[in-house]
């Protein structure tokens, strides 16, 4: 139990240690693994393959030499039974060796480094090479003599043969027939470690090539992952300065709809941006208003009451005084009640201002302030159309308020206008929204101020105090209504007030 527990913690550590790799690295060795393993695997398999192919060359190679003595021995040993007959062993042996071992010499230049000699049934060791005298009359080991009862060529190894001193060989041994009977046998060797030493030198000239394949590859496969990642670099700095290019991933389309989905979320968080800012403007106004209508709650009242007695108090003066002094007097009461205005001004922009609701046809009020409007547009030289919709408007409106908005709206207009220009006064029913419509044909209102023409004390006007549009946007709030102004330079302005209808 403890061991597997041993195992799975080794593994899991080993796994969570390559997760914590970038995916690169990761993808990397990965292909090194993949790519490694296979290799090492032809490698082994070469190398056997180099091994088994060696071993039979050398297989090969002492089978030539042993069937060359073979061609090369004299074909009848008849001759030498009777140069020897009755003659000792050693004397047998010597003759063998005066007639075999040129032989041997001659075919000992043509394969140099081999071993091998003539081995017969009764003398022994006769012939060799490399030459030993002393090795004459030696007896076979037990792995050589076993040709003697196969009868048929062996190839064995032999840890302490004739030649290559103690080393082990590889030997073939070749059985030699006279008179239909076994005589002797050739031998052909080579030493072992000779065989290595060639199997060693192929393996490393095969493995020096594939390690060379290899690190091509691998190289090649890193070079790959580097220009990816540095491609996948300079994608992300693109993106990240919101470049959406389509050349930058002709080489990841799978990104495609990533940076689809990042630039719509760019769009998404700049209309964001674009709304807070209008709603941190708005509720900058709105707090400006509010200051406004706080200080008009508290000081309005307190100044009025003074300005009332002023204004009778001068009233009275006029009475007794002369004419030149009554023109003068005439100027105070009209700046007083300019100031008053300026201060009705006020109240109208208090949020809690009272308002009188009741059910009232925007039609019927506008159609009572028309001759008001057409008289102030008359003397500005201005015409005035007027457009009511065929069905009564209903809304629920204070009357009063609609009756200020329409004259600071029309009033803005003319003043706007030059003379025989054109003021469009216009009402209509569209969705669930009453319609006042009130266009101009004057210079318009640059880009820049739109959205500071409602803001209080914001005026272009040389003597206007910056009240009139923001009491509108007032009394449209309080309406639960909205206002839209479409301004274009050199051709006029139209506002439209959108208030609920009373279905």
């Amino acid at each position: 139990m403890i061991p597997d527990v041993t195992v799975f913690r080794f593994f899991r550590s080993g796994d969570l240690m390559f997760q914590s790799f970038p995916l690169a690295r990761r993808a990397y060795l990965l292909m090194v693994i993949f790519i490694t393993i296979p290799f090492a695997f032809l490698a082994f398999q070469h190398a056997q393959y180099a091994k088994q192919h060696l071993l039979n060359e050398k297989k090969q190679a002492l089978l030539t030499i042993a069937t060359i003595l073979e061609q090369r021995f004299p074909d009848s040993f008849d001759i030498t039974a009777d140069d020897s007959r009755g003659a000792e062993a050693v004397d047998k042996r010597r003759i063998l060796y005066n007639k075999l071992q040129p032989i041997l010499r001659e075919v000992a230049i043509e394969w140099p480094g081999y071993g091998f000699g003539y081995y017969d049934k009764d003398l022994r060791v006769v012939a060799l090479i490399p030459e030993d005298t002393r090795l004459l009359g030696a007896t076979a080991t037990d792995e050589a003599l076993e040709v003697y009862r196969s009868k048929h060529t062996e190839t064995v190894y032999i840890s302490n043969g004739f030649t290559h001193g103690n080393a082990i060989i590889l030997s073939v041994n070749y059985p030699l027939y006279h008179r239909g009977e076994i005589i002797g046998h050739i031998w052909a060797n080579a030493r072992d470690k000779d065989i290595q030493a060639a199997y060693y030198a192929e393996l490393g000239k095969t493995l020096s090539l594939l390690v060379i394949i290899l690190l091509v590859i691998l190289t090649g496969v890193w070079w790959l992952i580097w220009n990816n990642n540095c491609s996948l670099t300079k994608l992300a700095e693109h993106i990240k300065q919101g470049g959406e290019e389509e050349a930058y991933f002709r080489d990841f389309p799978q990104i495609k709809p990533l940076l689809d989905t990042v630039a719509s979320l760019r769009q998404r968080l700049r209309n964001e941006y674009a709304a807070q800012v209008k709603v941190s403007a708005e509720i900058a106004r709105l707090d400006r208003l509010n200051l406004i209508g706080d200080i008009a709650t508290g000081v309005v009242h307190e100044i009025r009451n003074p300005m009332t007695v002023i204004r009778g108090y001068i009233q009275r003066m006029m009475l007794k005084a002369d004419a030149s002094q009554t023109a003068q007097y005439a100027i105070i009461i009209e700046e007083i009640d300019r100031m008053n205005e300026t201060l009705t001004a006020f109240l109208t922009l208090a949020k809690n201002r009272r308002v009188e609701i009741g059910l009232h046809n925007i039609n019927l009020i506008i159609s009572n302030l028309m001759p008001l409007i057409e008289v102030g547009a008359y003397k500005a030289g201005v015409k005035v159309e007027y457009s009511p919709a065929e069905r009564p408007l209903m809304v629920y409106a204070d009357d009063k308020e609609i009756r200020q908005l329409m004259l600071n709206l029309t009033r803005n207009a003319i003043e706007a206008t030059p003379a025989k220009g054109v003021l469009s006064v216009s009402t209509a029913l569209i969705g669930n929204a009453v319609c006042l419509t009130v266009a101009d044909t004057g210079s318009g209102i640059p880009p820049w101020n739109i959205e500071k023409i409602f803001d209080p004390f914001f005026t272009t006007k040389d003597t206007g105090t910056g009240l009139g549009l923001a009491i509108c946007k007032s009394i449209i709030d309080r309406h639960h209504g909205r206002i839209d102004v479409h301004s274009r330079r050199g051709s006029g302005t139209v506002f439209t007030v959108e208030l609920p209808v009373v279905a």
